[in-house]
């Protein structure tokens, strides 16, 4: 069975607590512990390689990668 449950505000460990109950008995306490955790990831540029890492190019177009942490949505490049 799936039913749907909200964890209280704030990040950090939470502590679920689940029992079932119908007309004639009341089960046990089960307990779960999960992290609830930030889910933003800020935007982080960590690395930027031209011509894989090249000193030096002999031509005026180049290639640029880029590595990052987060979900970006634009880049700009400029000189």
């Amino acid at each position: 069975m799936n039913i749907p449950f909200n964890l209280s505000s704030g990040f950090g460990a939470k502590t679920i607590y689940v029992q079932t109950k119908n007309l004639y008995n009341e089960s046990n306490v089960k307990l779960i512990t999960i992290t609830y955790n930030n889910p933003y990831i800020p935007l982080v540029l960590s690395n930027i390689y031209i011509n894989n890492n090249s000193k030096t190019t002999y031509n005026n177009i180049v290639s640029v990668l880029f590595e990052f942490n987060g979900t970006p949505t634009h880049y700009k490049i400029s000189e």
